[in-house]
């Protein structure tokens, strides 16, 4: 197995059309309203069958060429399910995850300009997500790529946070607009007081910096009623949906908006 899962192999499957997206939303209850969807690769592998992202993503992380490939067909399968939920009358802000290692290269913003406007999507429509260690690796440089994508109309987003070892200073000087709470911290905060003062923390936070803020890892109804009245709002996981293909959007929205949780059989 080890072999057939290699970088190279990776960059195969690519160009065979073998990866996929799994989308999963991010919503409000008190309105109930569908805020965003978040993009989640999956491969199908032709003999290994579906390949866990925990299997792949590491190995692509560790060679810039891949993941430069990687990021690059999310975010076209992304513009392209934006144009497909469109007809169906769903237009909501899609977010894709980034690697450390596309922060290499000063002409990401561009390339991301040019294919969203290939495909007819809002800039205002992307949110890129890049967790908290990522984005201050090697800060000057990730702060100059940065500001280039917010300058072009993009949201960006900080992930996993309160994991990583970020100074507040150097959150203020990022051009972050949303915070996401760990779901470390998310599922202890019922149980823990720490986990609760730390997303209460974070919240505040948030709040005082303009900036949004997502709850992930939201799996129990005692959970989110206690986010909400931390005064998180948007909330992200498996008590919401799971992930689900692009097709299963408008069923999966339409069941929920009438009040339902019913996970569509077949992402089970």
């Amino acid at each position: 197995v080890g072999q057939s899962l290699s970088a190279e192999r990776l960059q195969k499957a690519i160009a065979n059309n073998e990866l996929l997206l799994e989308f999963q939303p991010i919503v409000s209850r008190q309105p109930k309203a569908l805020k965003k969807l978040e993009a989640l690769v999956r491969w199908q592998h032709p003999v290994l069958g579906r390949v866990p992202p925990g299997d792949f993503l590491p190995m692509a992380e560790s060679d810039t060429t891949t993941m430069d490939a990687l990021t690059e067909w999310v975010v076209g399968a992304a513009v392209d399910a934006y144009q497909a939920l469109a007809k169906l009358g769903i237009s909501v802000p899609l977010s894709v995850n980034v690697s450390a290692q596309n922060l290499h290269d000063l002409s990401l913003p561009d390339r991301l300009e040019q294919r969203l406007r290939a495909g007819g999507m809002p800039a205002r429509h992307l949110c890129l997500e890049l967790t908290e260690t990522a984005a201050f690796e090697n800060a000057a440089h990730t702060m100059d790529i940065l500001s280039r994508v917010r300058l072009k109309g993009m949201e960006l987003s900080i992930d996993d946070f309160g994991t990583g070892y970020s100074s507040l200073k150097m959150l203020r000087q990022m051009p972050f607009s949303e915070i996401k709470i760990d779901r470390s911290f998310v599922s202890d905060a019922t149980t823990s007081r720490d986990s609760r003062a730390i997303v209460k923390s974070i919240i505040d936070l948030a709040a005082n910096m303009d900036m949004a803020c997502v709850a992930e890892g939201v799996e129990t109804e005692e959970t989110a009623d206690l986010l909400e009245q931390l005064g998180v709002r948007d909330l992200q996981g498996y008590l919401i949906a799971r992930p689900m293909p692009v097709a299963a959007i408008p069923t999966w929205l339409a069941i929920w908006m009438q009040g339902g949780s019913v996970t569509p059989r077949d992402q089970t």
